[in-house]
This record gives C-alpha cells, structure tokens and sequence, in this order.
C-alpha cells in the first residue's frame, strides 16, 4: 500500500527487515525512533522514517544490523534492502524495490487496484482542494491503508457547503470534480483511504482567495496557551534572521542554526497554515530548507567546478555523466530564485521577496555549476 511523499524518506521493506535486519522490526522501530515523529509510516509492505534533513539519516546503523548496500568513492550507488527518496521524489541511489509517482511511494508488487487509485489521485486530487479541506474539515491528507472509507465520505458531504458559505464563490466546477472523485472512491471501497497521519506542509497560494481571513483574525477567535506559546517562540526564531530593520539577512551560520534549531516547532506547527502569527515562521522554514542545500552541496559543486575541462568534447560528456546524479537528485539546480546584488562578495536577493537576502560564495558556486550543467547538456 502506497505512501505519501512528505520530506526525505528512509525506506525499507518489512521483508527485508524480517530477513536480515538484526531483530527484525521491532528493533528498526527503536533504533530509528518510529514512534517519535508524526511524519513516519507504514503500510503493508514499507517501513518509511521521515526527516526535514537527509543528514539526519545514520545509514551506517542499517549496514551494522545486516543490511547491505554498494559503494563507490564513499557513496552508496546501489541497495535493495533500503532506498533514499528526497522531497522531489528522486532516488539518492538505485534500489529495485520501490517506486514513486512524486507523490506517492509503493512497492514494486503494488497490486493494479492500489496503483490506479495512487494515480487518480496523484493527478486529479490538486493541492487547493487538499488545503480547503485541511481548513474547514477533519479530513485527513490522502494515504492509503487500511482506515474506515465512511469517516471519509462523511466529511465530503459537508464539505462544500462550508466552502461556499465561506468563501461566497461560484464552486460548481470544484464540486462536481469532488463528485466524481467520491463516486471513484465508492467504487474502490475496498481500499479503505484515510490516514491518521495529517501532515504537509500547506503553503496555499491565498491569492487565490483575495477575501481569505486568518483564523486569529477572525471576530471569534479565542486565543489559547498553545496559540500564545507558539506565536513568541516563531517571533523568536524569527530574529534569528533578521536584523534590526525586520530584514532577513540570511548566512550559512545562521541559517543553519535557524534550519537546526527549529526543526522541532516547524514540525509542531506543519497542520496550522491558517494562523497569521505562524504563517511567516512555516514559510521562510520551508523555503530555508532549499537555501540551506546550496550551503550543504558547495564542497561538492567546487569539485565539479573544478573538474571541469570546457576545451575538449570527451572531457565535457565524462563531466556531464560524472554530476549527473549531483544536478538531477537536486531540484536548486533547475529553478533560479536569486537575482544577484553583488556577485564579487556573493550577495543575492530572493525574487520572490526583495526583504530577503542571502550571501555566501556557496550561492555562487551552485548557480554557476547549474548554468554550466544546462549549457553543456545542450550542445
């Protein structure tokens, strides 16, 4: 049974671990804390542990209680006893066993019935009807296993009349998508979808709706402990980026002390998109863990770099072979988001957000490698 694609996945198949791993799942479950963090799953076939950070990962730990996996120059190239997913859906090496849609990962046996509801809802399920859901019902994030259909069904009969009375807007077309997914759902009753586990983290493009109103804006809302507590604490972190003028001034040291240190509230907070005083915190969080890859991929982007030999043909497709793996697995690479303010002492600006700087010649090196790798790809 399918499971949804939330952060970097450590994955691993109950098999494998009843075969090899030294006391089986229980002690995979101990070792990597399954019980401790909410974006862990299960299902049938797959164990995945979820971490906002692929370093948090201690792989060594798996090759100690018996599984194995080959290496090349210090990295693992290919495993079938466990595989590494990051938030894009890239494989980190080759593992035979699972497969992912960017949305979903299965296993290599997911039975027809299973994979045509994975892809239903992979294409047709959007993210706007994701977030309008997670607003004004109990309905859980989509992942299926083996929870009662009927909570699910239940929820969307009420659902759209909540919409409409809220949002004032013409949702004719939304509900009779809604309409014929519930039909689709009836119709593969036998799957049983609803999750316990509802956690993504929404960034929801409110434009969409101009007249939106966060929930502490709202006439009747009521503060609460949890909602004082976590308001001071992502002002906090906050300022942990900012300067005097409420500018972010972003670094590698504190980045990665913010990135670090604040993992735990970001996590907290992964379900309450709809509360103004956390929606800056969640945002520049989410976005903080691309900007800290650029810090984290520099030894290996200089090496590339450096390697490079632009003045013979061979040379230049050994390179593109040789960081493949380095631009593809790497979504930076393919999407530019700094404009540059002063390239000499690498000091760039976010396009999105002209209050948002960030420096270091890790920026630098990272754009360029991905420039090169496009320029040279295409010749």
């Amino acid at each position: 049974m399918p499971i949804l694609l939330k952060a970097y996945h450590l994955v691993v198949s109950k098999q494998t671990l009843k075969q090899k791993y030294h006391k089986g799942i229980k002690q995979f479950k101990i070792d990597f804390n399954f019980k401790e963090h909410q974006f862990n799953q299960e299902d049938d076939e797959l164990i995945s542990i979820c971490s906002l950070i692929e370093s948090k990962f201690d792989f060594n730990l798996l090759l100690d209680r018996g599984l194995e996996a080959e290496y090349k120059d210090g990295e693992i190239i290919n495993s079938d006893d466990f595989a590494m997913v990051n938030p894009d859906g890239n494989f980190l090496w080759f593992s035979g066993f699972i497969e992912t849609n960017s949305v979903y990962l299965f296993a290599e046996n997911t039975n027809n019935d299973q994979y045509t509801l994975v892809d239903y809802i992979s294409e047709e399920f959007t993210l706007r009807e994701f977030t309008l859901f997670k607003e004004y019902s109990e309905f859980p994030i989509l992942t299926i296993n083996k929870k009662s259909l009927p909570v699910l069904l239940n929820e969307a009969k009420n659902f759209w009349v909540l919409i409409e009375r809220k949002f004032k807007a013409d949702f004719k077309e939304q509900k009779a998508h809604m309409d014929s997914f519930m039909d689709y759902l009836k119709i593969h009753s036998k799957e049983q979808i609803v999750s316990e586990n509802r956690s993504i983290c929404y960034l929801p493009n409110l434009e969409d709706f101009p007249d939106y109103v966060f929930r502490d804006e709202r006439d009747l809302f009521i503060p609460d402990l949890f909602y004082y507590e976590n308001r001071t604490k992502c002002e906090e972190a906050l300022s942990l980026l900012k300067d005097a003028k409420d500018v972010y001034n972003i670094d590698e040291e504190n980045l990665c002390a913010f990135v670090g240190q604040f993992e735990p509230l970001y996590s907290k907070l992964f379900d309450d998109w709809n509360f103004k005083a956390f929606n800056e915190f969640r945002s520049t969080y989410f976005f903080a863990l691309d900007w800290i890859e650029y810090y984290r991929l520099n030894v290996e982007v200089k090496a590339a770099l450096n390697a490079l030999n632009p003045n013979c043909e061979a040379d230049i497709r050994d390179w593109l072979s040789d960081y493949n793996r380095l631009y593809y697995c790497n979504s930076i690479f393919w999407d530019i988001t700094f404009e540059v303010i002063d390239e000499v002492n690498h000091f760039y600006t976010v396009y999105s957000d002209y209050t948002v700087y960030i420096q270091g010649e890790a920026i630098t090196n990272c754009l360029e490698f991905g420039k090169k790798y496009v320029y040279y790809s295409r010749q």
